[in-house]
């Protein structure tokens, strides 16, 4: 995960901040927009692909973000707010969640590649014990349905990858 700090112009009627700029990111091309309205408690992920660049920004509210990177096999962790002015590069073959720390989050995401079925990413049961690093900060946690059944890690890399990292 890589965080980048953004400019906010903020005086008595309110503030204004240019989040992205074309170059900001030069290897990057983002292709697609997408809000993620969630409430306290809610988690969503652990999902990601093998191609997608995913910059996150909090627009309202508070989350945490968590990523684990297939690759390098390594856990970040960061808390991203409306009131920061702070943003989080997700790469390629990682797997990412957040949980909503406050009463209710907005989140703005680009993404690289336009987005197609929950079928075409990777999906991990985010309550996995025998994987997350760390319990999520607040108890009595929200699913939906596709990450309530989503396989645990070692079933999800014995389904797909032929035992745990096996194509990693």
């Amino acid at each position: 995960m890589i965080y980048f700090n953004y400019e906010r112009f903020e005086d008595v009627r309110g503030y204004v901040a240019p989040i992205f700029r074309k170059g900001d990111i030069p290897s990057v091309h983002f292709v697609e927009d997408r809000i993620s309205v969630g409430y306290k408690h809610v988690i969503k992920g652990f999902h990601g692909d093998e191609k997608t660049f995913k910059l996150f920004i909090c627009l309202e509210g508070e989350v945490e973000l968590r990523e684990f990177n297939l690759k390098s096999k390594k856990w970040n962790t960061i808390r991203l707010a409306g009131n920061q002015n702070l943003m989080a590069l997700v790469m390629p073959n990682t797997l990412n969640a957040h949980q909503v720390l406050s009463d209710k989050a907005i989140i703005l995401y680009k993404w690289s590649h336009v987005y197609t079925s929950p079928e075409k990413q990777f999906s991990v049961y985010p309550l996995d014990t025998n994987f997350i690093d760390k319990p999520w900060p607040l108890d009595g946690v929200i699913l939906s349905d596709r990450d309530q059944t989503a396989p645990t890690f070692a079933k999800w890399t014995d389904k797909y990858y032929g035992g745990l990292y096996g194509k990693f």
